[in-house]
């Protein structure tokens, strides 16, 4: 139980276009010239004609259960699509929306960052600083080891500690604990590999230098400035409209104490919401220009030339071509082939969601996709309103 709840929560190098299912819920679909927030109407564009086909395609493989979440599809700050498919509770028949809360898995990552890099430019500390500066009774072989190795994940920490109950309620302190007792993979700074384990440990520092709790941090800092009502981090705010978790067509998935997933998977949030964030991102609303462009910055890169993304491991058998593939801080960063056009993604996992955040910067593009069944084909789902908005890009 414990392998199949927690390789959900990997989420590997940029594209980590994961795993997608049941009849279609309202939302908001608006084309260009449309006058209809609830259809296509005045425009026959080739842009409209991708996304009709996409929305159908989603609305059919919900109906077959082979598909459950919600979408949200954005073009130079307007809105093409943003709908629930599926349902968020079938035991009393409530439909997913463009409004329902989702579990967002490690995709969490990309606001811990940003909070590091806040922190920084308070001057309460710096990427550079070594982790023992902040951690007590540091491993000895942790010395070398910086918060910027911890942010790009060039930490060497493995993935998961493996003494921690995931169904039983942790804390900070003890995730440390159980960091610092498990045995480095690999020397920091030699190489990449996804690890919860850093992440969870960046939330500790970030706690202990400002005073306050990871989810305290993220809610004065970034939740309620942007207006992402509909996001928390979930030991200290509850949904209101959480979507079920489920493990496939037919049975809810097992549990896990959300405690466990700290600040590199416990965040819930909505399309709606991530939208915001991106848009945020993209007008320097968040943090100054410098700020987050060191988040896009690829310090890391795992692949050169006809890359397969996502890499090893894979969370699905589907991979896309890409020319480059990299990390910054909390976001993958790939070139899509063959426009080598940029795609900044944040994406990941947790039992009971799969998540992806996709900026594409030069195409001015936003997908985003949210899900609350562990057997859907994410991945292909992200692929297919690739092609919708993109084209062959």
């Amino acid at each position: 139980m414990r392998h199949m709840i927690m390789k959900r929560l990997v989420a590997v190098s940029v594209l980590l276009l994961l795993t997608c299912s049941t009849a279609a819920a309202s939302g908001v679909i608006a084309a260009p010239g449309g006058r209809d927030s609830t259809g296509y109407l005045g425009s026959s564009t080739g842009l409209t004609r991708g996304l009709q086909q996409a929305d159908a395609a989603l609305a059919r493989i919900a109906g077959q259960k082979r598909f459950s979440g919600s979408v949200l599809v954005a073009r130079r700050g307007r809105v093409l699509l943003s709908k629930g498919y599926g349902m968020a509770d079938r035991k009393h028949r409530i439909p997913n929306a463009a409004r329902t809360q989702y579990r967002i898995g490690t995709t969490t990552n990309q606001f811990t960052a940003m909070a590091v890099l806040q922190l920084q430019r308070a001057g309460e500390l710096h990427v550079r600083d070594h982790v023992c500066s902040y951690v007590p009774q540091c491993p000895k072989a942790w010395r070398p080891l910086t918060i910027q190795q911890l942010l790009t994940h060039t930490s060497g920490m493995d993935n998961f500690p493996a003494q921690l109950d995931p169904s039983k309620p942790t804390t900070p302190g003890r995730l440390v604990a159980a960091a610092r007792a498990t045995p480095l993979i690999a020397r920091p700074g030699s190489t990449w590999s996804y690890s919860n384990l850093g992440y969870d440990v960046l939330g500790f520092i970030i706690e202990k230098v400002s005073h306050r709790s990871y989810g305290s941090y993220l809610e004065t800092h970034i939740f309620a400035p942007l207006r992402m009502s509909g996001s928390a981090y979930f030991p200290t705010a509850r949904p209101r409209r959480l979507a079920v978790g489920y493990a496939d067509a037919y049975s809810q998935s097992q549990n896990v104490h959300m405690s466990n997933a700290f600040s590199s998977a416990g965040v819930y949030s909505t399309v709606g919401d991530l939208y915001r964030w991106d848009r945020a991102l993209s007008d320097s609303a968040v943090a100054p220009r410098d700020v987050v462009n060191k988040m896009f910055t690829p310090y890391v890169t795992i692949c050169r030339n006809n890359c397969l993304a996502p890499g090893d491991p894979p969370e699905s058998g589907y991979k896309t071509p890409v020319s480059e593939d990299g990390y910054g801080y909390g976001w993958g960063i790939a070139r899509l082939q063959p426009s080598h056009h940029r795609l900044f993604g944040a994406a990941g996992g947790f039992s009971a969601g799969l998540a992806y955040n996709g900026m594409y910067p030069d195409d001015k593009v936003d997908i985003i996709v949210l899900t609350n069944q562990d057997d859907v084909d994410i991945a292909r789902t992200v692929a297919f309103l690739q092609r919708a908005v993109l084209g062959k890009h």
